[in-house]
């Protein structure tokens, strides 16, 4: 019997041990890199897009009566990563960060004014003003470089949670397309950098030892170019590693 029990100890020493090690060894992984794909949504408010739109116009010689817009908040988002498991509960990833855009359209009727002249007199004859319907197309779009340290809880062998906090290093332009259905032009848009905070919530599941499957939600702060207003941005991904 005591052989038995010894036997049976030794054998249940030796299994926690096995397990001991296997979670150890699931947990340093060292490096790896990644894609997601996902959906952003940013906190943006559709006056200043109106605004811009109307002081383009303006600067066309176009006084809009009437006027049938649409502004989409929410646009696909992707990015790579890279990162290195330093410890079972730290790692530190870098990446590129495709934000997408907020997307504003615009499509007035009112009176063209661009073929005005000022007389003499100084007066201004509008005797070739017309109705005519204008269409215009504004875009702010971001994306950078991030850098960020995850704190990660295992669960099981295969799962985990882990929170996210980081700063990305964002570029942001601003694309202005405007036409009255024959003439059209477009801006040369400038790029504004900036540096946005961003945090993160989310968990992975991996299989066959060396990939896996992640879920995150992330907030960046700030985002965006000054122009049209710089807010918040939710991004929900869903992507894919590799461990090297």
């Amino acid at each position: 019997m005591n052989k038995i029990l010894i036997a049976s100890t030794g054998a249940g020493l030796a299994m926690a041990a096995l397990l001991a090690t296997h979670s150890a060894s699931a947990a340093e992984r060292g490096f790896y890199v990644g894609v997601y794909y996902g959906q952003g949504s940013k906190d943006s408010e559709e006056a200043p897009y109106e605004a811009l739109a109307n002081r383009n116009y303006d600067s066309f010689g176009f006084n809009p009566q009437s006027a049938v817009t649409s502004f989409d908040t929410k646009s696909n988002s992707y990015g790579f990563l890279g990162g290195f498991r330093i410890f079972e509960h730290l790692a530190i990833e870098g990446g590129f960060m495709d934000l997408g855009e907020v997307a504003y359209r615009n499509e007035s009727t009112g009176v063209d004014h661009s073929r005005d002249r000022v007389l003499d007199t100084g007066d201004v004859d509008h005797t070739n003003d017309a109705i005519n319907t204008w269409n215009q197309q504004i875009a702010s779009k971001s994306r950078g470089l991030s850098v960020s340290a995850l704190g990660i809880l295992p669960i099981t062998y295969r799962s985990e949670v882990f929170v996210r906090g980081g700063v990305l290093l964002s570029s942001s332009e601003l694309d202005i397309h405007i036409s009255n259905g024959v003439d059209s032009a477009s801006n040369n848009p400038d790029q504004q950098t900036s540096t946005d905070f961003l945090v993160g919530v989310g968990a992975s599941y991996t299989f066959a030892e060396i990939y896996a499957v992640r879920l995150e939600y992330q907030r960046i702060f700030d985002a965006g170019a000054q122009a049209t207003g710089e807010q918040d941005l939710d991004l929900i991904s869903l992507g894919v590693t590799v461990t090297f």
